[in-house]
């Protein structure tokens, strides 16, 4: 007989690609039995997870009451989505009030940050959320990654839904695309995003520069920063570029991805995993992206340079991609397919629910991980030739890579004080 568990997921309630993952998993969890509860506030996701019989709780304030409801609702693993870095959780405290009789905590990392030192101690098991991720966290720590290292670690994608609504919706493409002022014969790309710090004007810079040899090309922004929102509308970016406001709508969001021919994504900040470049992959759309190893790069992960799409290290490097797949619909379905291809192996959402049940009875019952041991060769093998994804570029940028590199290691490093600052003044403030 299969056994069933009773796991408590602590996340996120919004649209970002975390809250949406854990929300998969939840999901999946109890079609196939288990007892999930998820604790979170109200949110975007909360029709999901009605419909996929999953309770939302809304987590109590404080560790008592925390870890009375764990005794109530007979708790076995905690499955918490963290960044990496200390964070504010009535959690520990709550385990800690439990002794020998609190769940094990599984934890997802999602920024590839060990940086949470205290805590550390009362992680029984930690998921990566890519082999990229894993192997930028103990590289940022200095730590040697090797079978040793990952005894209580390893690699669990996110993983991708599965198409229904989005295959349904393909014969509309050409009426979405009217509806967004998109016409049958231009090339429409599509940047999809919300407020936050992963914008810069290079996509918008990027676009300019393409459109100038490619009247036919048009762009959709999906909530840029204000300062780039402003900047649009004033036309100092010139014509071309559509403005769409972050949306919640997940079945509106999936008709936009079909209607749409590939995705420019070119963020500085770089991706832990990046669920747009994910889901575009699985929409059959070519992936045109910047190679990021001074921040996250988990994009030369999903994306394999001149297969599914461009690994890109300079704008105007992507702005040949963009001109060469549009001049191209042969190779941008060849592409399209092979993306689909990969994103749908690397992030099934089966299979990925199969490595975590697997780790869920390793740690309720002490039994022996095997896929999980799979999984880790295959990231040791990932982290052999990491370097190499990183440094795949069209052939025409090689001359000015090394500069591309330094500004943006400069630029990466720059962010990561401010964070450094931002996470300071926020323990102070809690100290207070």
């Amino acid at each position: 007989m299969t056994s069933r568990f009773n796991i408590a997921i602590w996340a996120g309630n919004d649209i970002g690609g975390t809250e949406k993952a854990a929300v998969l998993f939840a999901v999946e969890l109890a079609r196939r039995g288990h007892r999930p509860i998820y604790l979170s506030s109200p949110g975007p996701r909360d029709a999901a997870l009605m419909q996929g019989n999953v309770r939302r709780i809304t987590p109590p304030g404080s560790a008592s009451a925390l870890a009375e409801l764990l005794k109530t609702e007979q708790i076995q693993v905690i499955h918490q989505y963290v960044p990496g870095y200390p964070h504010p959780t009535p959690i520990y405290d709550a385990l800690r009030l439990l002794g020998t009789q609190r769940p094990r905590l599984l934890e997802t990392n999602i920024f590839g940050r060990l940086e949470d030192i205290k805590n550390d101690p009362w992680i029984d098991f930690r998921c990566f959320i890519s082999c990229a991720s894993a192997v930028q966290a103990f590289r940022r720590r200095r730590r040697p990654l090797n079978i040793g290292a990952l005894v209580k670690s390893t690699a669990l994608y996110f993983p991708v839904a599965p198409l229904d609504y989005a295959i349904r919706q393909r014969p509309r493409r050409d009426e979405i695309r009217l509806e967004l002022g998109v016409q049958s014969n231009e090339t429409f790309i599509l940047r999809f995003g919300r407020k936050g710090g992963k914008w810069n004007r290079d996509e918008v810079r990027v676009f300019q520069q393409a459109h100038r040899r490619n009247c036919s090309l048009r762009i959709l922004l999906m909530e840029p920063s204000g300062d780039i929102w402003r900047e649009v509308e004033s036309g100092q970016w010139g014509d071309g570029i559509l403005l769409h406001r972050a949306i919640s709508d997940f079945d509106r969001l999936a008709a936009i991805y079909s209607a749409g021919d590939l995705m420019l994504h070119m963020s500085d900040w770089g991706e832990s995993f990046g669920f747009t470049i994910a889901e575009a992959m699985q929409h059959g759309l070519p992936v045109i992206t910047r190679s990021t190893p001074w921040c996250d790069n988990a994009q030369v992960e999903l994306v394999e340079h001149g297969v599914t799409g461009y690994v890109c290290n300079s704008r105007s490097g992507a702005a040949e991609g963009l001109i060469r797949l549009a001049a191209d619909t042969q190779l941008r379905l060849q592409f399209g397919a092979a993306a689909a291809q990969r994103i749908n192996l690397l992030a099934d959402i089966n299979h990925e629910t199969d490595l975590l049940e697997e780790i869920i009875r390793h740690l309720v019952f002490g039994e022996q991980l095997r896929e999980i041991l799979q999984r880790n060769q295959e990231l040791l093998r990932f982290q052999s030739n990491f370097a190499a994804r990183e440094r795949r570029v069209l052939e025409s940028e090689l001359p000015g890579m090394k500069i591309a590199y330094l500004r943006g290691a400069s630029y990466g490093a720059y962010r990561n004080l401010r964070a450094q600052i931002g996470q300071l003044k926020s323990a102070l403030k809690r100290r207070v």
